[in-house]
């Protein structure tokens, strides 16, 4: 091993130590990566930045945009809808349609991005049917993956070995060139989980004995509102009359959230920082008991406990309360709910938010919204629309008197443009980066998204990782590491059949794709398995496909795929749920493969 090959070895180890510690986020050790490769001389300047021009990158980035013209279009309400219709109530039927639809889905886009356009559908489906969103989010984020396998373009590691392939030899994968191997994993994916797997998931929802409701009017029971809620009066001598909310200190200082100020008969609703409190005002606050008591002895407030509560003090024809879901590509993600400005930008007031399966209602303020998190938001019916039309937010309830996606209108055109595009796939008229690009751009000409909704449809994160990440898989080849590392293997394995070594690269791509992503173990080990073709007398096709198909083997944690982690906060899921569920399912995955290559290759 030479000292090129030892500098390229330090910065892989450090790249995968930084990212098991998440001392640093994954867009930040890439370009770390490409700094690195520039300065120790390993690559020049052109190549550490040929990430950013290569066809992996243009490709995934189009699809990025695909996916939010199918959401902006309501291509998953639709999906939603039917589900409702087929299922009707049963747990079983509507898991398996559930699937069906995660399956069908991600094998046409991403598969996180098909968990995300059919999330709000089916929490739908689960509160008109009753059915615990435990018992169907796992189910989904599994089925999404499973469908991940099952074509060219359905993940992000599909796409990336087959431009491996188109680099390195001029030829594609066909479509359909995973399909004998993916859809047996399918198979025995979907019946796992509809025989064995959803009885192994929890019914927290229902566990917890909150009732789940269509009507807006009992999301405030739901999050128990009623223990937090008191309307305090301001006497003409209380210290805060004439003050500003922001001056009152009511929020910094204690925790009291002013959800209206009544002024005779004029309520100021989700008052801002500079409204000013009046003599004989009532407020409509929210807080912990003690918090009020607090407050109102120093300020000379007197304070009325709103035991019972009521619709009007939430909804009116002009007022509503809403609930949303904080997505993975939301950039309020590690923000603290003060830091967002909703009361200042849409006139809402956050009333509380759900995590872990239970609400938090007090000092919301200084609470670090995560992924997952459900918020409970009031105002006025037409800002909440707004708020839920923006990419920060899935809506869940209270959004049926909304007004209607706005191109929704465009959405058999959109169903079009992405039929056209598999045509041209499939029919290998023009490559898969290629009609990606152009779908994508029809998507905007064709009004299926504005040009804004396509830039924020793009995971640009994922981008940056994929530009750093590509450099470095490069670095490993021109250093020699690759052929170093395959010599090594050949000499300890030379003497075990194909199975052997592509069942065990396989599960060295599942622990990889573990530890770090999927992408990660893509890109690193497309290289390995491209040189390793000759010398273990296996295509190149078929270890890509492995590398492929192994890095899809995440059902074990929230993190080792994202579309686990979308569902985790809606779904109340805990490591042990996944840990206890995807365990199985990973060891029935792996069955499953090496039975296709036993049946097919």
């Amino acid at each position: 091993m030479n000292i090129e090959m030892i500098i390229v070895v330090i910065i892989l180890l450090g790249v995968i130590t930084l990212l098991l510690t998440g001392k640093l986020t994954s867009d930040v050790v890439s370009v770390l990566i490409i700094i690195s490769l520039i300065f120790s001389g390993i690559l020049s300047i052109d190549e550490a930045f040929s990430g950013f021009s290569n066809p992996v990158v243009i490709t995934i980035a189009s699809f990025f945009i695909i996916c939010g013209a199918l959401y902006h279009t309501e291509v998953s309400g639709l999906i939603g809808s039917q589900i409702i219709k087929i299922s009707g109530l049963s747990e079983v039927k509507t898991t398996a349609l559930v699937m069906a639809a995660g399956l069908l889905l991600s094998s046409i886009i991403n598969n996180l991005a098909a968990t995300a356009i059919l999330l709000p559908g089916v929490i739908s489906v689960s509160i008109k049917s009753r059915i615990a969103p435990s018992r169907l989010l796992m189910p989904l984020a599994y089925s999404t993956i499973l469908g991940g396998m099952l074509t060219v373009v359905a993940t992000q590691p599909n796409i990336i070995i087959n431009e491996v392939l188109m680099s390195a030899e001029g030829r594609e994968l066909g479509f359909f060139s995973m399909l004998p191997f993916g859809s047996v994993m399918a198979v025995i994916g979907f019946l796992y989980m509809l025989i064995i797997g959803r009885r192994l998931l929890p019914v927290k929802y229902f566990e917890e004995k909150i009732e789940i409701s269509t009507s807006p009017e009992e999301l405030p029971s739901i999050y128990q509102l009623e223990e937090r809620l008191f309307e305090l009066k301001v006497s003409e001598s209380s210290s805060i009359a004439g003050r500003s909310l922001a001056e009152s200190r009511l929020g910094s200082g204690y925790g009291i959230n002013v959800i209206d100020i009544i002024h005779t008969a004029r309520r100021r609703l989700s008052p801002k920082s500079n409204d000013r409190i009046m003599p004989h005002d009532r407020l409509i606050v929210q807080g912990r008991e003690e918090d009020i008591n607090m407050a109102s002895e120093v300020f000379g407030l007197e304070i009325k406990k709103k035991s019972n509560l009521q619709k009007k003090d939430f909804m009116t024809d002009e007022i509503g309360i809403a609930e949303l879901i904080l997505p993975p590509r939301s950039h309020y993600a590690g923000k603290k709910l003060k830091e967002i400005f909703l009361r200042e930008r849409f006139g809402v007031t956050v009333l509380a938010i759900w995590r872990s399966g239970k609400p938090i209602r007090s000092r919301l303020g200084e609470e670090t919204l995560q992924l997952g998190d459900a918020l409970l938001v009031r105002g006025q019916w037409n800002k909440l629309s707004m708020l839920g039309r923006t990419d920060e937010f899935l809506p869940v309830s209270g959004f049926e008197t909304s007004p209607n996606p706005q191109h929704k209108d465009k959405m058999i055109t959109s169903i079009i443009i992405i039929a056209l595009m598999l045509l041209a796939v499939v029919s290998r008229i023009l490559p898969v980066s290629l009609a990606a690009f152009t779908a994508a751009a029809l998507m905007v000409i064709t009004r299926c998204l504005t040009i804004a909704e396509a830039y924020r449809s793009v995971e640009w994160k994922m981008i940056i990782l994929l530009a750093g990440f590509i450099p470095l898989g490069d670095a490993m080849v021109k250093t020699g590491l690759i052929d170093y590392f395959v010599r090594s293997l050949f000499y300890a394995f030379s003497g075990l059949g194909t199975l052997f070594i592509l069942g065990l690269l396989f599960l060295i791509s599942s622990v990889v794709s573990l530890l770090t992503s999927n992408i990660t173990a893509t890109i690193l080990l497309s290289p390995v398995a491209f040189s390793m073709a000759g010398t273990f007398n296996i295509s190149s096709e078929m270890l890509l496909i492995t590398v492929a198909l192994g890095a899809s083997n995440g059902f074990m944690t929230p993190i080792a795929q994202q579309a686990n982690l979308i569902v985790m906060g809606p779904g109340y899921y805990s490591l042990k749920d996944y840990l206890k569920t995807g365990t199985i399912l990973s060891i029935l995955v792996f069955s499953g493969f090496i039975l296709s290559v036993h049946l097919f290759l």
